[in-house]
């Protein structure tokens, strides 16, 4: 079961994010349950970010499409993997994990923050091979939008006194010189995630660790009207999802 001390976890986390800002390190906390070494020699199993429907959350009420999800869990798994030799991480393709019904239940469980029932998780260690598993799922999204201006002077134009208007910048005596000033409008647009991962040991049930981690990126365009689209989700999600299974597997 993973449930109400997670949450207590997860709250003293989230607090933390909220503190210190997107670029600290993950908040991890563990629980009584972990010992040192309890990962060494072992396999630990990757679910992807986990949410109850498949555009979005109940829960939190974030939307995250399916293809944005598999994307950002993929390719993190393959981060995480590469950076660590001990524990094994276990990574399943798509066409793997479809065929066990346990991983996409376990999957909404967890969104759902619903208890996992040990049968459960039994299946899916048998099918794995690992006897640990690291979960993720959304815990907050937001956008923010800011609009700057700032004049800038251009290039003098100069006007003959019949107002015939000459490519130079030269001064001719009889020319009246006028400085040019235009407005330039950039719009910013930030999309920031909050992340909470949980470290299972799927033998026993039992909690070992919690970690909470965000991240954010940025759009810009110059243009006087509308705002900038905001970021693609995918490659933020990868990030902090890396950052945290790196941090939580840290022996």
């Amino acid at each position: 079961m993973v449930g109400g001390l997670k949450n207590s976890l997860v709250a003293v986390a989230l607090a933390g994010v909220a503190t210190v800002g997107c670029g600290a390190a993950p908040r991890v906390k563990a629980t009584p349950d972990f010992h040192e070494g309890a990962l060494q020699h072992g396999k630990v199993l990757f679910v992807p970010l986990a949410v109850s429907e498949e555009l979005g959350d109940e829960r939190t009420g974030i939307v995250l499409s399916d293809a944005t999800r598999a994307l950002a869990s993929e390719t993190a798994c393959e981060n995480v993997h590469e950076s660590l030799s001990d524990p094994a991480l276990v990574c399943l393709n798509q066409e793997r994990a479809g065929a066990l019904p346990a991983y996409a239940q376990v999957q909404l469980l967890f969104a759902r923050d619903q208890p996992i029932p040990a049968d459960v998780w039994q299946a899916l260690r048998q099918a794995s091979g690992a006897r640990h598993a690291l979960l993720f799922r959304p815990e907050a999204v937001s956008s923010s939008q800011e609009v700057s201006r700032k004049q800038v002077s251009g290039s003098p134009l100069l006007f003959l006194g019949s107002g015939t208007l000459l490519a130079t910048t030269a001064l001719v005596s009889g020319i009246v010189a006028t400085q040019t000033v235009r407005t330039e409008t950039s719009n910013d647009t930030e999309l920031t995630y909050v992340v909470s991962a949980s470290l299972v040991d799927m033998q026993s049930g039992k909690l070992l660790k919690v970690g909470v981690h965000s991240g954010s990126d940025s759009r810009s365009v110059k243009h006087n009207l509308g705002f900038a689209e905001p970021p693609p989700a995918a490659p933020i999600l990868e990030k902090i999802m890396t950052r945290l299974g790196e941090t939580l597997l840290d022996d």
